[in-house]
């Protein structure tokens, strides 16, 4: 049997859906419009031509613009929230250890799930790309944990799907930025930018020092990942311009070993940047923190040290 990833984005886009028909009966058709573009970008992603995906993602993009700000009653914001507090603090005492079990259940299953595929795939009675079998694990997951929950704890599925809908509008268009910055990855590395790089890395260290290529790798990630937001932008353009040539090819270093610790140096940078608005200025606002770059602040502390650690790792054993 072939499997594609045909179904998981039906599973996606009847989310956004449903997100969009909340957002159309809360906020208008203006604020809907986002949500429901993006379903159906989703939901006919197979089924469209490059250019019409193309010109869907600009008008994903210029719904995103005319959203209209919602005007917050901020003592009835208070008021919602405290009320929440209340249930979750309620909840919590009610339902004890069955909430650590509820969260623990979807990372359980995921791996379990991707073993499963994994040897089911080596077996050839399924046909996939190997890469996928996560994705399908987690797919599964997303669809087994909420049926287990409703069960367990008999929550309304109806409840659960509108506090879903609830935390997408609040993270709004920042939930997709990593897919979008992976994306631009992708198109730097098309477009030649790792090897421009490549080109002008001799004038700023001596290449023919392994140790010093791997110092560059390293912090390289870190300060691209700082600049771009996300290390997934900073992988293909510093393999590229760095590991490959250089680490690997010139100084017979241990492929997995970079492409591992490089990721690591890559998600320090992370930590520090505001442009990755998924992990430092988003939960800021889910948080209702006095600043917008609190998060960073915090992070600096652990950021800084584990980029040091990850640049001595990488010079002890990539040459091993």
């Amino acid at each position: 049997m072939s499997m594609n990833l045909v179904p998981v984005y039906w599973l996606i886009s009847a989310f956004l859906l449903i997100t969009a028909l909340q957002s159309w009966r809360v906020q208008g058709a203006r604020n809907a419009l986002f949500w429901l573009l993006l379903s159906m970008l989703v939901g006919l992603a197979d089924v469209l031509s490059d250019q019409m995906l193309g010109a869907g993602v600009l008008l994903v993009g210029l719904a995103a613009l005319l959203n209209r700000p919602i005007v917050v009653d901020e003592d009835a914001a208070r008021l919602a929230r405290n009320k929440m507090a209340d249930f979750a603090a309620e909840t919590g005492l009610k339902l004890g250890s069955k909430l650590l079990w509820c969260v623990l259940l979807l990372p359980v299953i995921t791996v379990a799930a991707t073993l499963l595929l994994r040897q089911q795939h080596a077996t050839e009675s399924l046909r996939f790309e190997l890469n996928y079998a996560p994705i399908f694990a987690l797919a599964f997951a997303c669809v087994i944990v909420p049926l287990a929950i409703w069960m367990a704890l008999r929550f309304s599925p109806k409840h659960s799907l509108a506090a879903g809908s609830d935390m997408a509008h609040q993270i709004g268009w920042a939930m997709f930025l990593p897919l979008l910055l992976a994306i631009l990855g992708t198109v730097f590395a098309k477009a030649g930018v790792g090897d421009a790089l490549a080109g002008w890395l001799p004038s700023f260290f001596d290449i023919d020092n392994r140790y010093a290529c791997a110092v560059a790798y390293a912090l390289g990630m870190a300060l691209f990942t700082m600049l771009l937001g996300n290390a997934f932008v900073a992988f293909p353009v510093m393999t590229a311009a760095i590991a490959v040539p250089l680490i690997i090819a010139r100084h017979q270093g241990d492929p997995v070993v970079t492409a591992a610790i490089g990721m690591l140096s890559g998600y320090c940078g992370t930590l520090l940047s505001p442009l990755a608005a998924n992990f430092n200025l988003v939960p800021a606002v889910l948080m209702n923190l006095d600043s917008p770059h609190a998060v960073i602040r915090a992070q600096v502390a652990t950021a800084l040290p584990l980029l040091a650690c990850n640049v001595g790792l990488l010079c002890l054993l990539v040459y091993r």
